[in-house]
């Protein structure tokens, strides 16, 4: 397809719209995948994630995000490809809490700041993953006046999870390795004793349990063997049995 094939395909508004992140703002570690799928609703953009089950989750772009059809594309800010539409896709981002009015009706909306093709069509000419940026995590030293405000309610909603037996804050420092650019946020990590115990409330559920400030942030579930003992995970704010 030549580019003046490419631009003669009109470029829909995507909604639900989200905020655009911009570099230093709080950025979240949660992630969500499946097949990315899309539509024209209402003269705009809807896209969404299907699982193997064929579950639906509606995803929300940075509000300057696009889309273009047949085939669906989702394009940035800089009027880059990031992912196509019919290929798995890995995002980062944070799950809506049930009943947000930006829902537009689902149970189940993923509010995305970065997005990249997990493979390619089976068949197909394999194309560079455009959305993926590698970068590194760092864990930085976090204070407890950083997270005063926050910590009573991951305390709370640890406590109503079962498999949850320590909860955790800290502040974290992505640094992007193709601009040199940084993001820095705080993010919940908990620790579990045994992984299968999440069967009956999972991560997601949890995620939804915390405050919005929280929730964009992420959840980071450890098991006890994988906490190093010389490098804590932050600012503890809950212990089962304490």
């Amino acid at each position: 397809m030549t580019s003046g094939d490419r631009t003669e395909r009109p470029l829909f508004a995507l909604e639900p719209r989200g905020v655009e992140p911009a570099q230093g703002t709080i950025g979240t570690l949660a992630q969500a995948g499946g097949t990315l799928v899309g539509a024209i609703v209402n003269g705009a953009a809807r896209t969404w994630l299907a699982d193997d089950d064929g579950q639906l989750t509606l995803v929300m772009w940075p509000g300057d995000f696009r889309a273009r059809f047949d085939p669906l594309e989702i394009i940035d800010n800089h009027n880059r490809t990031v992912v196509h539409g019919g290929r798995a896709v890995l995002l980062a981002g944070g799950y809506l809490k049930t009943g947000d009015a930006r829902s537009l009706g689902h149970r189940s909306v993923f509010c995305t700041w970065q997005a990249s093709e997990a493979e390619s069509p089976v068949g197909s000419q394999k194309r560079p993953r455009a959305g993926r940026r590698p970068f590194t995590d760092t864990q930085l030293p976090t204070a407890e006046h950083e997270v005063a405000d926050l910590s009573a309610a991951v305390a709370q909603a640890c406590a109503q999870v079962p498999w949850v037996r320590a909860g955790f804050i800290c502040r974290v420092r992505r640094d992007f390795h193709d601009d040199g650019s940084t993001q820095t946020f705080l993010a919940a990590f908990v620790v579990t004793s045994d992984p299968q115990e999440r069967g009956a409330l999972g991560s997601r559920e949890l995620l939804a349990l915390l405050p919005a400030s929280l929730q964009e942030a992420g959840i980071n579930v450890l098991t006890e063997s994988a906490v190093p003992d010389s490098d804590p995970l932050g600012v503890q704010v809950y212990e089962r049995g304490a």
